[in-house]
């Protein structure tokens, strides 16, 4: 490690942040990205609060790992997301929902079941259930919220993580330059590694997420 290589990982050790460190990255593209994603995390949350749209879940798993698909709508609003799904399931399927409807926040989940076309909902949950919002969370709200989360948590939580260590930082060709990718490791040895691309063209989403975890990691 030549001199100026010395020097300027030096800066960008103690010029980083309390909580995550950058060792080695490129000091522009890490200064732009600790400088702006903060603001467009914020922003990209406010905007997904409150949207609602149409969905497949392609891999939905219902009975015993069988693979099938369900046509969903969502709604977010008030601190709370509401999914409707319609299972696409065989029709001798007894006893199997043909819909299902989650409302649900951080905290507590309401669930409701509909065993025929036209017939009545019958609750299914009700409260905070932690197997019920561990479901809820692994089929929809993670990836939901993926635009900007990873580990069912907001990026910018990951940051303030003094075991989130930043090693490279640096943008990525690409039509119109927007991409940023980011290399990080995490936890304690052995630690997990993995890169996050982000592309400050559409507010910093998250475009893609990997994670390599450590020897003896799950």
């Amino acid at each position: 490690m030549n001199k100026k290589t010395i020097i300027t990982a030096l800066f960008l050790i103690f010029s980083a942040p309390a909580g995550s460190t950058v060792i080695v990255a490129d000091e522009a593209t890490v200064a732009r990205f600790k400088g702006e994603y903060p603001a467009a995390e914020k922003a990209l949350e406010e905007k997904f609060a409150a949207m609602h749209g149409t969905c497949r879940l392609s891999d939905w798993v219902k009975g015993d790992d069988t693979p099938g698909s369900a046509g969903a709508t969502f709604a977010a609003g008030h601190g709370y997301l509401k999914l409707c799904l319609t299972l696409e399931i065989p029709t001798e399927a007894a006893g199997e929902p043909r819909e299902i409807v989650y409302c649900a926040n951080q905290d507590s989940i309401f669930k409701l079941h509909r065993l025929e076309a036209n017939g009545p909902y019958v609750v299914a949950a009700a409260g905070g259930a932690e197997g019920d919002l561990d479901e809820f969370e692994h089929r929809f709200r993670t990836y939901y919220t993926a635009p900007f989360s990873a580990f069912s948590q907001p990026f910018s939580h990951l940051l303030k993580d003094r075991e989130f260590v930043i090693t490279d930082a640096e943008p990525l060709e690409s039509a119109d330059g927007s991409l940023i990718r980011l290399t990080y490791r995490h936890g304690s040895p052995p630690e997990d590694k993995g890169t996050v691309i982000f592309d400050r063209g559409l507010g910093w989403v998250i475009k893609h997420f990997e994670l390599v975890p450590g020897v003896g990691g799950v």
